[in-house]
Parts: structure tokens; C-alpha cells; sequence
């Protein structure tokens, strides 16, 4: 009889999606889809559980990378500029 020594190892996850068109604009997501899904796809629970997650993991700006920083300031400046 042969003895299982450990699990056996999940399915890998499915790709990325092909990055949008370009000219394409990224629409405002105020149902918090967007992040709720990145959230759930991380097995975080929801958005709150997950940004509550990620402050918990850095003491400051130095913790981050460059890119990341700059990642997010593009997305401050698109969520809080005039719809009109």
C-alpha cells in the first residue's frame, strides 16, 4: 500500500487576460467590481478585507516599489478626475 505524503498540488491559474485596446479607457468602477474581484480572486474577502490587508503589510512608501507607486497615483488622478 502506498502512503500519500502530501496534497496533491492545485490546478495553476488560468492566464491573464489580453491587455484592453489601445486608445481603449477604462471606465469608473463605483460597484467596486474591479477591486472586490481582484480581492476574491486573492481569496482576501472583500475590498475592504483586502486594502486593510495590504496597509497591514507596509510600514511606509519605502516598502514599495516604484512602479507600484506610480501605478497608483495614475489611478488616484482617473478616479478623482470630473466625469464631464
Amino acid at each position: 500500500m502506498t502512503e500519500t505524503l502530501h496534497e496533491p498540488l492545485p490546478d495553476p491559474p488560468p492566464p491573464p487576460p489580453p491587455p484592453p485596446p489601445a486608445g481603449h479607457r477604462l471606465e469608473r468602477d463605483p460597484d467596486d467590481r474591479v477591486v472586490g474581484g481582484v480581492c476574491a480572486a486573492l481569496g482576501w474577502g472583500q475590498s475592504w478585507q483586502g486594502w486593510k490587508r495590504v496597509l497591514a503589510a507596509v510600514d511606509s512608501y519605502a516598502d514599495l516599489e516604484v512602479p507600484l507607486l506610480q501605478s497608483v497615483e495614475r489611478l488616484i488622478d482617473f478616479v478623482t478626475e470630473d466625469a464631464g
